[in-house]
């Protein structure tokens, strides 16, 4: 009933003012109620939306070989710990091999940890070297490892639906 949301959901007045005209644009969704309700909630027409996978979530064909160099580490670990934590305003992240158990547990047991900030973090990187540690850039494409990791550690939301999608326990 305000005026922010009637400006926000009514067509006419989107046309109008919608630079690079977005509300001509088709949105993925992934199923028939996520389209229903991203219609409801972002004023958009049902017909904008097109139900399909994500293509994240997709297995992926080739990989380069820097891809290659880490599937190959991965490899040659027992298991591997994907700990991927979500974007923070202030860039504190709670970092796990701080504590001691954790990294003693992770070297005795010949796991990989990897270790990836999220995409919109400026903090993209700890300074500590160690065998049992891989860090990866913040725009690396985790679909590409995913396969191969035993375990994910996260509070980010859609890279829980990524490690179920290749049936990971998160």
């Amino acid at each position: 009933g305000n005026t922010k949301y009637f400006l926000k959901t009514n067509r006419f007045f989107n046309f109008i003012f919608t630079p690079g005209h977005w509300d001509r644009a088709f949105y993925f969704s992934t199923g028939e109620e996520c389209t229903k309700r991203l219609s409801i909630f972002c004023g958009i027409d049902e017909k904008q939306f097109l139900e399909v996978g994500y293509p994240r979530d997709c297995i992926l064909g080739k990989n380069t070989e820097d891809e290659k160099q880490i599937i190959n580490k991965i490899g040659s670990h027992d298991k591997a710990i994907l700990y991927v934590p979500t974007f923070r305003e202030n860039g504190d992240v709670p970092y796990l091999l701080d504590d001691k158990t954790v990294l003693d547990y992770v070297k005795k047991n010949n796991i990989l940890w990897i270790e990836k900030p999220h995409s919109a973090s400026k903090k993209q990187k700890h300074n500590r070297v160690n065998k049992n540690v891989l860090y990866l850039n913040g725009d690396y494409d985790i679909n590409t490892i995913l396969p191969y990791i035993t375990l994910v550690i996260t509070d980010y939301s859609s890279v829980c639906y990524d490690a179920m999608a290749f049936d990971k326990p998160t």
